[in-house]
């Protein structure tokens, strides 16, 4: 079975595809997620999309790669409820 691993990052993302044995790839890009988070308490609609488009091209690696099983986890500041 091949897993797809993304790691939604404060700052990045990371993909990792792999069966358990060998790896496919990983990935990372900056997505800059949290930028600003501290100071307002909010996400920005800009890092959001950013984070999404990536997250659109992580998904379709893992389809291309084969990935029976596809993960995300994310960072505590994607608990935000509001967006600027």
């Amino acid at each position: 079975m091949k897993v797809g691993v993304v790691d939604i990052g404060t700052n990045s993302m990371r993909l990792l595809v792999t069966d358990g044995v060998d790896e496919d790839g990983r990935w990372e890009e900056v997505t800059g997620l949290g930028v600003g988070v501290d100071a307002t308490g909010v996400l920005s609609a800009d890092a959001i999309t950013r984070t999404i488009g990536v997250f659109d091209r992580y998904g379709a690696i893992m389809k291309d790669s084969g990935a029976d099983v596809r993960v995300a986890i994310a960072t505590s500041a994607s608990d935000r409820k509001s967006v600027v």
